[in-house]
């Protein structure tokens, strides 16, 4: 038996489901169905009702929580056992992660809290404050350990 590279397709699954929420009958229903699809083969939640934008990469899809008014931008990097979602059962209040920030393993991000763009979470950092541009963070709770310069464009 051929070995297959699985963790390619759940990025493009996740993105999907996403896209497909904002149709009718059809697209709802194959979103619900990817969702489950991708909970099952590869463990991950990625609710249809988050908002993902394209180049999302997931190098290693397990126990990746996406919940339902998360808001990721592009080129985002989410590793292995990353939880973003509210805070409180009542809470409306959703993470947003702008493009091109990576988020290392274990990393919980809860609440109306944003990652700026090209920030770094370091791994098994509980994230309770937003998080700067081109910053990195890290510890329990997160706190900021360096501040680089913006890339040039």
């Amino acid at each position: 038996m051929k070995w297959r590279n699985y963790a390619k397709k759940a990025a493009p699954l996740c993105i999907a489901t996403s896209q497909w929420r904002k149709r009718r009958f059809v697209g709802r229903f194959m979103a619900r169905y990817y969702s489950d699809k991708l909970a099952r083969k590869y463990g991950i939640y990625c609710s249809p009702l988050a908002q993902i934008g394209t180049g999302l990469m997931l190098p290693h899809p397990v126990g990746v929580v996406i919940g339902d008014g998360v808001i990721i931008g592009p080129n985002v990097t989410l590793y292995q056992h990353v939880t973003l979602g509210k805070k409180t059962r009542d809470g409306n209040d959703y993470p947003r992660v702008e493009s091109g920030a990576i988020i290392y393993a274990g990393a919980v991000i809860l609440g109306g809290i944003t990652i700026g763009q090209n920030a770094v979470v370091a791994a098994n950092a509980v994230v309770q404050t937003d998080v700067p541009a081109n910053a990195t963070v890290g510890g329990i709770p997160a706190r900021i350990l360096t501040r680089r310069s913006a890339p040039p464009s």
